[in-house]
Parts: C-alpha cells; structure tokens; sequence
C-alpha cells in the first residue's frame, strides 16, 4: 500500500493530466475560424492556359513540363518544413 502523500501526487498528476488534454481539444476546436481564410475574388483567378505554362524539377532532377501532363491524372506532393 502506497503511503497518502503518494497516493494524493498521483490524484493531483492524474487531474493535471485530464486538464491539459481538454484545455488542448477545446483550444484545437476553437483555432482557426472561417474569419482566418481569405478567398481571392474571381477577377484575380488566374486563367487555366496560364497553369501549363513552366516547368517544375521532379525528382532526381529531371525537368517535367506542366503541358505535357494536360489530360493525365496527376498528384502533386508538396512538402514544407513549416
């Protein structure tokens, strides 16, 4: 049997435990409201011909032309370190 103090560490780490794991779900739930976004206005829409223009580097190097994929289906993978 563990002595009271022990017993009363454990109760208080378990509550502190369960406060923060709620205070983070609700902060989760609360962050980033429909006010954070912004929608470009359709004047400011860039035609679709200008999307196949330019090239981008694959992997290895190699140089992909954006026209050369038209009607292909293709997943574009970004990664960002942020």
């Amino acid at each position: 049997m563990q002595p009271i103090a022990t017993q009363q560490r454990l109760g208080l780490a378990r509550r502190l435990v369960l406060v923060m794991t709620l205070f983070g779900l609700i902060a989760t739930a609360c962050g980033g409201g429909a006010s954070s976004t912004t929608t470009a206005a359709p004047e400011a829409a860039i035609p679709l011909e200008q999307l196949y223009e330019g090239e981008f580097e694959a992997f290895a190097g190699r140089q992909v032309d954006f026209a050369s994929l038209e009607g292909q289906d293709v997943v574009f993978w970004f990664w960002a370190p942020w």
